[in-house]
Formats: C-alpha cells, structure tokens, sequence
C-alpha cells in the first residue's frame, strides 16, 4: 500500500519523518540542510526513496520496448550481433564468441544496475568493456549449481521433491538474476528461501514478467521456425532479435527492483523525477503553506512579515498577508499590519486597490481608525474619489484635535468641506468646517508672526552685541569683513525652517514683520469703532472647538 504526503494528499511520500509521525513529499522537506530536514519540526528524515511514486512497470512497457533504442545500445547490440553469427561459422572462433557474448551479457547487467538506481536511460557502452567473460562464467556455474542441487535433492531424498525445487528454479531464474544483481553473490542468488521471499516481496506483477519473458522467448522460436539459419542474415536476424530483447528484459527486471525497492530494503530516486533543489523563495513557501495547514496562525503571519523583510520586490506577500488576516479571528494583528499595508500599495503605485481594501478592512474591524493623521488623510482622499463622501468624513473628523501640528491639515479639512457640500443637510456642519479652516490658517499667521517677531528680536540682539564688541576692540580694521556671531546666525537659521513649516501649513509663505517695525515696539491702539467689533466676535481658538457632530 503507497503511502501519501501529511500535507498532499495526491503527492506519494518520499520522506518520513519519525518525530512528527508524518509521511512527506519533497515539497514538504528542507533540501537546503543535509541530511534533509522536516519544514514542520526540523526534525531529520527518513528517506522512502520513489517505492511511493514508482508506476508499475507494466505502465511502462512501451518506454522498456524503446529503451535499447539509444544510439549507443542499438550500436551493440548490431555489433555483437554481428560478431556472433559471424564467428558462429568460423572454426577456432569459440574465445571472440565468448568475449562478444559476455560484453552483451555485462551490458544487460549494467542496464538492470542503473534502472535499479533510478536511471531510467540506457548506459554507456563503456560499462560492457570489462568483467562480460567472468559474468558469463558466474551465470553458468550458477546454473550448473542449481541443476546439481536438483538432481542431488532426487538422489538424495526424492524425485517429487526435486521436481518441485527444480519448478521453483525455473521459474524463479528472474529472481535468481536479481539476488545476484543486487548481492553479488551467487550464494544469496541461489538460496531457495530468498528466492521464494523476493517472489512473495513482488507478488503478481512477476507473474506478468515471467509471462513477458514467454512470450518474448516464443517470438524468437517463431522467427527461427520462419526464417531458419541457412544463411547470414537469418542469424543475425535472431541473434539481433534476442539480443534486443535481453537487454529489455533487464531493464524491466531493473525497474521492479526500483518499483519495489522498499521491500527489498533500499531505497532510491528516480533521475527524472523532480527536482530537488529549491529557491529560498520556494523553501518559504513551503514553510508558509505547512504552517497554514496545522492551523498555526500567528506563525503564518510572522512568517508572511519576515517574506515582506525578505523579499521586499514581491507584492505578493503583503497582498497574501491582508488576504489572510481577514480571514482569520486576529484583530490585534490585523490592526498592525493594516498601516505597513497600505503605506506599501501607496507607496507601490496601486491606489486602485486602496479603496476596496479599505472596505473589506472595516468589515473585518468596524470602526478602525489610522493612528497616522497622513493616512488618515491620504485614504480620506481615495475615499472621497472614490464617490464615499461618508468614510472621507469619519476619517477626518477630529483630526485637529487629534494632530494639530501635522502639515497638511489645512488641505485635509477643505476635504471635509469639499465632502459635506456633496452631502444633503450638511449646512451647518460645512459652515462649522469652514470657520475651522479659516481658525486654522489663521492661527497658523499668528504663529508665524510670533516667531518672526521673535526671530527679529534675535537678530538685533546679536547686531547690538557686535556692535559693542567692536567698539571695545576700537573698531575693525579697514577693509576688514564682520563675521555674524553665533547667535544670529542661529536666529536666522530658526527663522528659515519656521517658515518653511508654516508655508507647509498654509500653502503660502508667511508675512514677516516689516524692517522699519521693531521686535517689541507698542502697536497702534484700535479706535473704539474696531474695538466694539471685536469684542462683538465669539472666541474662534480652533483647539477650543469640538470635532464636528455629523451624526454618521
């Protein structure tokens, strides 16, 4: 009965792993570590070799039927062919006869020894080069042991007896031939007890080669009755025949040993079969696709964040990642990877896909809410482009409460305003919205007039202690350049990025202080016309208002 992977169930097993108590294919094993390890536990392995993912031989009888067909078999076979039927007539020829006849036989052998490792192509000529005469002689005595131990057996206790173990050796000769293929050693190949477990080990599939090899040994009887051996060519003819079907023979034989290699106690791999060298990319995959299938899934994500770490260029991950967590019951998580998700299809060049996952997001979490006020906002715009004035308003409700210093805060509410005048009954929120923008920019020109100010106050403060420091020197040399001291150049250098972040702010650059007021100076005193209609005007301090009510 074949065994089948833990975590494939159509893949045949080709490893098992003792700790886990699974049955693994190949893509379930981490090729990268020898010996091979489990995925699952790390564990080592034991390897079942192909006695899983073998096909009976009998599927492969048109393959077996092509296999002398390679230039290099066929090119023997023709010569040692030749050789034999020409010597078969020539006197004193009987040495070159045995020599020709043993590089066949040498040559078969070597076929069965590879396919029984798994390499289903022909050999290289070069293996029946050496060792054909002594095999032969080896096949002889074997067989002359064997018809001794008949004959004895008679002599000795009975005629019903013999017979039978002379049965057993006739029909067990394939078997013979295996043991000795696989022992070398003409003991073991003869020993009746192994011959009769090895036949049990196959079971019904070495009824079917015994009855191929009949039938293949029919043919050539047929083709002698036919064409006699008068001649040449007729002999060449049978002697080419059989020579072929020899060598097909062994390779069926090769096969059922390979077929069947976990009963008879080896294991190994087919040369065409799948690779086993994989990527890293591969090898987490597999990782991955284990870890789903125990149900561990809070190690499916780590391993999707450590592939994003990984392998940065492949979108797959992260869309995988966001697939999954929607999927499963882990909020927590699903919350910590929502921002890096997003932050990626932005950043990735897919907006198109930001809305739709922004939905299926709050399906999973209603209510979820970015901590980040930029992708609060940049998602309000995919929102609100995407016709859902609606989630544009939840997103940016509050935000200047929640980040009243994040730069963009002024176009993120004319957003909000843009959303609610598509929005029916929205009247009095848009107009709240609107005096929220008008607050904002213009708190934003007082900060920048404050820190012009101050920035000014700075300056001709270090002017005046430039001044004095020279007057106490007797004055600079002639021609000699005034060096700005520290403290005014740092006071310029504030004043430059103060207002390089309130043009951020405003989307303009703020106004300075004009060059004939002084830091400090007392401003004009409004007429009492100015002063009743400023004290006529509510308090408009945008941190004193309260996030919009659009009763969503």
């Amino acid at each position: 009965m074949k065994d089948y992977c833990q975590y494939h169930p159509l893949s045949a097993a080709t490893f098992h792993c003792d700790h886990c108590a699974h049955f693994l294919c190949d893509h379930c094993v981490d090729h990268s570590k020898m010996p091979e390890r489990c995925i699952h536990c790390g564990g080592k392995l034991e390897s079942l070799g192909a006695s899983n993912s073998a096909e009976p031989f009998w599927r492969r009888l048109q393959q077996a039927f092509r296999y002398p067909l390679a230039s290099q078999s066929l090119t023997l076979i023709v010569v040692v062919s030749l050789l034999t039927s020409a010597l078969s007539v020539l006197p004193f020829a009987i040495a070159i006869y045995l020599i020709a006849t043993g590089a066949m036989m040498r040559y078969s052998f070597a076929c069965l020894e590879n396919t029984a490792q798994g390499k289903l192509t022909a050999p290289d000529i070069t293996h029946a080069y050496e060792g054909g005469v002594v095999l032969l002689f080896q096949l002889l005595a074997i067989v002359v042991v064997m018809t001794a131990v008949v004959i004895g057996i008679e002599m000795a206790i009975s005629e019903g007896l013999a017979k039978l173990v002379g049965v057993l050796f006739v029909l067990g000769f394939p078997a013979v031939i295996i043991l000795f293929a696989i022992n070398q050693s003409w003991l073991e190949a003869i020993n009746p007890a192994s011959i009769l477990r090895l036949i049990l080990a196959i079971g019904l599939p070495y009824g079917v080669l015994l009855g191929l090899i009949l039938v293949m040994t029919a043919s050539v009887s047929v083709l002698h009755e036919i064409i006699g051996t008068v001649d040449f060519l007729a002999a060449f003819l049978q002697s080419a025949v059989s020579n072929f079907y020899t060598v097909v023979v062994f390779h069926i034989m090769g096969y059922m040993i390979f077929q069947y290699q976990a009963e008879l106690g080896f294991t190994a791999r087919a040369e065409d079969g799948e690779a086993l060298e994989r990527s890293e990319m591969e090898l987490h995959n597999a990782r991955i696709d284990i870890a789903l299938k125990e149900a561990q899934y809070n190690k499916v994500v780590d391993l999707f964040a450590e592939a994003n770490s990984k392998f940065p260029d492949q979108a797959s991950y992260y869309l995988r990642c966001f697939d999954y967590l929607c999927n499963v019951n882990l909020p927590e998580r699903l919350s910590r990877f929502a921002p890096h998700f997003f932050d990626f299809l932005f950043k990735s060049e897919r907006k198109e896909q930001v809305y739709p996952s922004y939905k299926r997001l709050l399906r999973a979490l209603p209510g979820y809410q970015p901590e980040a006020p930029r992708l609060r906002h940049l998602l309000a715009e995919q929102c609100y482009s995407n016709g859902d004035a609606r989630s544009t308003l939840k997103l940016l409700n509050g935000l200047h409460k929640q980040a009243p210093d994040y730069p963009r805060l002024v176009a993120a509410y004319e957003l909000m305003c843009e959303a609610l005048a598509d929005m029916p009954n929205m009247g009095k929120q848009l107009a709240q919205c609107q005096q929220l923008v008008a607050n904002i920019k213009r708190r934003a020109e007082q900060k920048a007039e404050a820190r012009a100010a101050e920035v000014a106050a700075r300056t001709e403060a270090a002017k005046a202690e430039l001044a004095k420091t020279v007057t106490r020197r007797g004055g600079a040399p002639k021609g000699a350049k005034l060096i700005k001291p520290k403290r005014e150049a740092d006071a310029e250098q504030l004043n430059d990025e103060h207002l390089t972040h309130e043009q951020r702010v405003l989307g303009s650059r703020p106004t300075r202080i004009p060059s004939g007021v002084k830091p400090g100076a007392k401003k004009a005193e409004p007429d009492s016309t100015q002063a009743a209609e400023a004290e006529s005007k509510p308090s408009t301090d945008d941190n004193d208002l309260p996030p919009i009510d659009f009763k969503l």
